[in-house]
């Protein structure tokens, strides 16, 4: 039995039920957490706008505060409460009554507690917004993949063959195992295992990285690389390329020729990964520029994008890309 058709045995073992499960900031699902500010009463409706100019002046908001709206209305319509600040900043509520510029406009001071941090997804804008009204600008991105209709049918489809071809070079090489691929066209950009035998910084996604850096007339490994008739790059090694035309034939036959090159080395590509990228490869995939990263397996000793550190949900960086963890129901065959 031959490797091909070895695959093709495994493959009909199984119904695979696949789903991929996005990797996002955990504050997208804390609870709302509060803090206590002192509220006033402004004495009357057209007094709004003096209020506002004054506070801003006197008692302006910092930035924690910064997504509160200042002015409510009272449950019945009929005052309006503004927030003067925080407990914590004015002190003794005594202050603000010995204040003569706010005792003009405003009047029984008390405190209340509202949303200490910004909302960033609709339900916590619902439970914010209990509290005291809130600023919430949805993105509706955000809101497609939480909810997981970000990726359509024939993405994910699409997603399980290459995750079915960077399986079949594990299972080949025995090797972490990486495929690039260009969304417009599907088309497979690079595809590479591990050299870590060569050299322990040669993981799978630096090399396909270094694959396509190569197709842009650069590169620094300076591997054996080398294109075939379908036009995408591969790495020359004893198993690889002898086998890789007879994985997954059905993606090859569906896909076309890719561009590469087009753009800073990975920008608005995808990769598929055997395994969750280490601290190093996720900064060389933020680098890059990839777009969505892809992975099977977890790294639990040094994962950079789910397990030790989430780098792409990193705010102070300049590149954030999307990620997403491969789960698999699985159910026999014979049973659909």
């Amino acid at each position: 039995m031959n490797f091909r058709q070895s695959c093709k045995k495994k493959r009909k073992k199984y119904f695979i039920m696949l789903k991929f499960v996005p990797i996002l900031h955990e504050n997208l699902k804390r609870s709302v957490t509060t803090v206590s500010v002192y509220v006033g009463t402004i004495k009357k409706r057209n007094y709004a706008q003096q209020v506002l100019a004054l506070l801003k002046e006197y008692y302006p908001f910092d930035s924690s505060l910064s997504h509160l709206k200042r002015i409510k209305e009272t449950e019945d319509k009929k005052e309006l409460l503004v927030i003067i600040g925080k407990v914590s900043l004015i002190g003794n509520v005594s202050c603000l009554f010995k204040d003569e510029r706010l005792q003009q406009y405003i009047e029984n001071f008390i405190h209340c507690f509202v949303s200490d941090s910004p909302p960033l997804t609709r339900q916590q804008f619902l439970e914010a917004s209990k509290y005291w009204p809130v600023q919430f600008h949805e993105s509706k991105i955000m809101k497609s993949i939480i909810e997981g209709t970000h990726l359509n049918e024939a993405e994910i489809k699409q997603g399980l063959e290459f995750m079915h071809l960077v399986q079949d070079i594990f299972s080949t090489e025995n090797r972490s195992a990486a495929v690039i691929v260009n969304p417009v066209d599907n088309s497979i950009l690079a595809v590479a295992h591990d050299h870590t035998e060569s050299d322990p910084l040669k993981h799978a996604v630096m090399v396909a990285i270094d694959t396509i850096a190569w197709q842009q007339n650069g590169g620094a490994y300076n591997l054996k690389y080398r294109k075939n008739d379908d036009g995408f790059c591969i790495i020359d090694s004893n198993h690889l390329l002898n086998n890789l035309l007879t994985l997954n034939s059905k993606v090859y036959q569906n896909l076309k020729s890719g561009s590469g090159g087009s753009g800073y080395l990975c920008t608005g590509y995808d990769i598929y990964l055997t395994h969750e990228p280490c601290v190093m490869c996720s900064m060389a995939l933020l680098h890059s520029r990839i777009r969505r990263v892809f992975f099977r397996k977890s790294n639990v000793t040094n994962g950079g994008v789910q397990s030790v550190f989430k780098i792409h949900c990193e705010e102070s960086l300049n590149h954030h890309f999307e990620v997403y963890k491969m789960t698999l129901n699985k159910r026999k065959f014979e049973d659909i």
